[in-house]
């Protein structure tokens, strides 16, 4: 079996699903074959570590008849038996190619709200929280819909940044919060400026590290400013964002949303993560893990039953007690191993790839409306570079 991974890059090329993506491909090329093809205005860093060969073809919203005839050129020669798109504008191309080229296809939705407007109809589909599978689950057009979320494989740290970072704060708690820094983690980032504020109070020595690429100054600036009171240090520099999950094994508590979660789980460390409508973040523990799994971990995070004020007494028990803090990161590490490693589901992987069917129709409707979309926010791209 011989698999197409196919994906785009917009910006910088760091987000979740090109995460997603490499773990899922490199996992499993020991049971199949494959490529990938990245679409985009730029590279990803992350897609070319891939152990597959990568295929990068430049778009803009301009030459769409040109990148596609450059990967029919590529499915002659590489020959997949199936497709496997991991967004939306990845699939516009890919869905066209299935259909010429009669080869199945599926859409991953790696996570993300659900969609409020339009959204691609793809007969198979893989999901990766109950929020999607929720979601997705009675909608016409999604007939094998299947709910796999293992996407962490072994992470390898770099010890010698993280031995910096440990040196530079010696005796000092480690808050770390990898991010992207952007309008829509902006709430959730105050979240972690003011719970490391409203900490500060209690304890005097609690540090709070921001890892990630900036793509807008006005949040930055604005984290900057709330953090003015605190112990803060931003880095954003290539060395320090890419495969930024190398640095957790320097921090104490890990604040996060989705794949740093589960990554943090991997390394056992303390999780939060943060709460829709709250002040601050909620401390990670096997009594709420399920509730805050089925939304990914996600800002969209909601517990019926939250006290700000217990939420910030456990914590301080946790930066006074090493032991607490030792059994809490254990904890979740033996609840999420299943939940989190792909090696876990390699099976499921295959035994769905060799089972899914060729959608012999085409919605030219939905194909138009995907391609109005995806043209759209390339040439906002262009304009934006």
């Amino acid at each position: 079996m011989k698999v197409m991974y196919a994906i785009s890059t917009l910006g910088h090329g760091r987000g979740g699903h090109f995460y997603d993506l490499k773990v899922i491909s490199d996992s499993l090329q020991s049971r199949s074959d494959g490529f990938v093809i990245n679409i985009g205005l730029n590279e990803s860093p992350i897609i070319n570590q891939c152990r597959l060969p990568v295929y990068n073809l430049y778009f803009n919203g301009f030459n769409f008849i040109t990148v596609l005839i450059k990967i029919f050129n590529i499915v002659k020669v590489e020959k997949p038996n199936i497709i496997n798109s991991f967004d939306e504008s990845s699939f516009l191309f890919s869905r066209i190619i299935s259909y010429i080229k009669k080869i199945p296809l599926i859409l991953t939705k790696c996570g993300g709200p659900n969609p409020k407007g339009y959204f691609p109809i793809s007969k198979n589909i893989i999901l990766m929280s109950k929020e999607d599978l929720k979601f997705f689950k009675n909608k016409e057009g999604y007939s094998n819909t299947i709910y796999l979320p293992n996407r962490c494989a072994e992470i390898k740290t770099n010890y010698e940044l993280v031995n910096s970072i440990k040196k530079s704060f010696q005796n000092k708690i480690i808050f770390m919060r990898i991010s992207r820094i952007n309008e829509y983690y902006k709430e959730s980032l105050l979240q972690s400026v003011l719970l490391i504020d409203e900490i500060s109070k209690k304890v005097d020595n609690v540090v709070f590290l921001l890892v990630g690429s900036m793509e807008s100054r006005e949040v930055i600036e604005m984290i900057k400013e709330k953090a003015k009171n605190i112990d803060f240090q931003y880095f954003s520099d290539d060395l320090h964002t890419k495969n930024a999950a190398k640095l957790i094994e320097a921090s104490d508590f890990l604040i996060g949303t989705g794949r740093s979660i589960l990554e943090g789980a991997y390394f056992k460390k303390n999780l939060l993560t943060p709460l829709s409508n709250q002040k601050h973040p909620v401390l990670i523990t096997p009594h709420n893990f399920k509730d805050l799994f089925a939304t990914n971990f996600s800002p969209r995070n909601k517990l019926e039953l939250f006290s700000q004020t217990d939420n910030l007494d456990e914590i301080v028990k946790l930066i006074k007690s090493n032991s607490l803090r030792l059994k809490n990161g254990t904890d979740i590490n033996s609840i999420s191993h299943s939940s989190f490693q792909i090696s876990q589901i390699i099976d499921k992987y295959i035994q769905y790839y060799q089972n899914v069917d060729i959608d012999k129709n085409i919605n030219l409707l939905c194909l138009m409306k995907n391609m109005i979309k995806v043209s759209k926010q390339f040439l906002k791209g262009v304009l934006l570079k």
